[in-house]
């Protein structure tokens, strides 16, 4: 009796960062952990990619924008995929572009499309030339999508999506036992938490300044900061210039396992970012309980109703931004509704699963309609 044979696989190729991208890489996951699909990832990071096939991009420094396109090229020639998806305009969505593969999905986060058009004459044109030949666009945020059609995106090929959460493992009792906060030594402290990475975009040294405020306000709350990057000297330096060493702890980079007990453990999640496409960060602290005292930016406007479910600051303000996490820790009522108002809503429009069968629809379609060069 013959064997029948097993499904043919579906081969997808991401074009994407894996290092420092644990969202991309939940995304990736997605895929590779389904056994309908072939996953293929070219890729400027080091890793080899469990699950998946990988292929490394070498980079030349200024030269990545013409080595890039050209090895991305190449690599898809070898795979032969049925669909591509880069991550982000610059530099992944770029190299896709001039692949001239399809179909094509690109994903847009935030600083590919607000900023960086806006900071030479060529990131605008590469802009516009990946959202003219990309065959599916997915904005992070109604906000994003806007801005993308005015770029020049054929309105009809670009959505707004939510990255979701994992709600199984981000709870308000991830870290139930109070393991962190043991560890830390800060059982009973209120604890603010930031965990975004130590770069210029999320403007990290608005919270450091806000904190000798909060401090003489009330002298029992600590600080977690949460992340790495090229300001990490800076900011660390400047903590000790302000005499805030004692009160706060630098963790280093978070693993997404241990992420869901850092937010967890703390009273209130601060983000002082300049710019997002959406803040998966924002609604990680959100589904674990935390009070969102958040900057007052487009991304953060779309879930937070400032004094109902959160707070919303200027950028440039590190004495309201403390009179802020001061009043929130004091209204324990405040917080309590947030909490109950935050959970509903990210169960309701933030659930991981259901967002990735969406975009799985997406793919099927495009790929029905035709790929290749």
């Amino acid at each position: 009796m013959k064997k029948s044979k097993s499904p043919k696989k579906i081969r997808i190729c991401f074009a994407a960062k894996w290092t420092n991208s644990p969202h991309m890489q939940a995304w990736m996951n997605y895929y590779i952990q389904n056994e309908k699909y072939d996953v293929h990832i070219i890729t400027h990071s080091k890793e080899e990619i469990e699950g998946a096939k990988t292929y490394h991009l070498l980079a030349w420094s200024k030269l990545k924008f013409i080595s890039g396109p050209l090895q991305t090229r190449w690599f898809l020639r070898r795979i032969r995929p049925e669909l591509l998806h880069a991550d982000s305009l610059t530099p992944y969505g770029f190299y896709a572009a001039l692949s001239r593969f399809h179909p094509m999905v690109v994903s847009c986060r935030g600083s590919d499309v607000l900023i960086n058009p806006k900071r030479s004459n060529i990131l605008a044109y590469i802009t516009k030339l990946v959202v003219k030949r990309a065959d599916l666009i997915c904005a992070v945020g109604d906000h994003l999508r806007r801005r993308l059609i005015t770029l020049g995106a054929d309105e009809a090929k670009v959505t707004a999506i939510t990255i979701g959460i994992d709600l199984d493992k981000f709870h308000p009792d991830a870290d139930k036992k109070g393991i962190i906060r043991k560890k830390i030594g800060w059982i009973e402290n209120p604890l603010v938490v930031s965990i975004r990475n130590f770069e210029s975009i999320y403007h990290l040294d608005l919270l450091i300044r806000a904190m000798p405020f909060i401090i003489k306000e009330n002298s029992s709350v600590r600080f977690i900061m949460a992340g790495r990057g090229t300001q990490e000297n800076y900011l660390k330096g400047l903590v000790g210039t302000l005499g805030m060493k004692e009160y706060v702890k630098f963790t280093g980079y978070i693993q997404q396992n241990e992420l869901p007990k850092i937010l967890a453990c703390a009273d209130v999640y601060v983000s002082t970012s300049l710019s997002d496409g959406i803040s998966v960060s924002l609604l990680e602290g959100m589904a674990c309980g935390c009070f969102p005292v958040v900057t007052d930016i487009p991304a953060n406007r779309a879930w937070i109703q400032d004094g109902e479910n959160g707070f919303l600051v200027p950028t440039d303000d590190p004495k309201l931004l403390a009179e802020r996490i001061s009043s929130a820790i004091k209204n324990k009522a405040l917080m309590e509704r947030a909490k109950k108002k935050n959970s509903e809503q990210v169960k309701r429009r933030a659930v991981w699963e259901e967002i990735m069968r969406n975009i799985e629809e997406e793919y099927t379609s495009l790929i029905k309609g035709g790929s290749g060069e």
